[in-house]
């Protein structure tokens, strides 16, 4: 539903918790297995925001 309205990119900031980067690592390996939308992690909201921002440079 939401790559038909035209989601391409997700980025998601880990947070200190472990178990929850290990989670985050895991989904954005399941994600790229589908190539339908690219998602990363990131350690920053600065990085994740920079990343975005040059994707977004790309498409427009």
């Amino acid at each position: 539903m939401v790559v038909e309205a035209g989601l391409v990119y997700i980025a998601t900031v880990f947070s200190g918790n472990t178990f929850a980067k290990l989670s985050a690592q895991e989904t954005e390996k399941a994600i790229d297995k589908k190539g339908v939308v690219i998602y990363k992690n990131f350690d920053t909201l600065e990085e994740a925001e920079l990343w975005l921002q040059e994707k977004n440079s790309l498409v427009a």
